[in-house]
């Protein structure tokens, strides 16, 4: 996932938002969503998600003008209240 910076104007589509991040391929099936502000208070931001080519490439994201913050898109599961994995 990816948090980059709102660009003033109408609501962009995940493909405009993601066009200059190279080596990041955007989740068609996620909506961008808005954030009011960014981490450290810079803002408005919108997160988008998608996957990069190589496991290096989130430095280089994060590295990218616009670009606030870069996480793994870790999976979630229930948690087993007897404590063993499910």
């Amino acid at each position: 996932m990816v948090e980059l910076l709102s660009r003033p104007g109408p609501s962009k589509t995940v493909d405009d938002l993601a066009a200059d991040l190279v080596g990041f391929a955007p989740d068609h099936e996620f909506e961008p969503v808005p954030m009011a502000t960014g981490p450290t208070g810079e803002g408005p931001t919108v997160i988008i998600r998608g996957s990069i080519d190589t496991p290096d490439r989130m430095a280089q994201l994060a590295a990218q003008p616009g670009v606030v913050r870069v996480w793994l898109d870790t999976p979630t599961a229930p948690i087993d209240p007897s404590g063993l994995a499910i």
